[in-house]
């Protein structure tokens, strides 16, 4: 089943619905998601459409299950793993010209470059500092 610990932690503090112990306001009775499993993996529309695309690996999990759990079959360990993989940022250093994972979509250099660049960047700033003080 779907990280439930994970789902009921997204429902209990993002949902606008969900209320107090376990309790949804529109329905007027216990949260699907907190309610005990009756087979089936439980569904809630307000929570696929506006809860659950906060978080896209969830999300994307979630999906999954759901497809498997239609076809009557347990999720698979490799359609579990492709579910979670992560998206790797590729980039090119603008030092050296090598390729590199980056951290973040702002990351400009390689490792390798990144402590040299950060110096260069320090350097020219304190002369620009230092030019406009004289």
């Amino acid at each position: 089943m779907v990280r439930t610990r994970t789902v009921k932690g997204l429902v209990a503090e993002v949902c606008a619905n969900f209320s107090g112990p376990d309790r949804c306001l529109p329905a007027d009775a216990p949260c699907r998601y907190f309610a005990p499993p009756e087979g089936r993996l439980p569904r809630c529309r307000w929570f696929e459409q506006a809860v659950l695309p906060l978080d896209p690996q969830l999300e994307k999990l979630y999906w999954a299950e759901r497809k498997a759990d239609a076809e009557g079959r347990q999720l698979s360990r490799r359609e579990r793993e492709a579910a979670l993989a992560i998206t790797v940022l590729r980039g090119q250093c603008e030092r050296c010209g090598t390729a590199f994972d980056r951290r973040s979509n702002r990351q400009r250099y390689c490792p390798a470059c990144m402590k040299a660049a950060a110096r260069e960047a320090a350097r020219q700033r304190k002369r620009r500092q230092r030019e406009g003080a004289a």
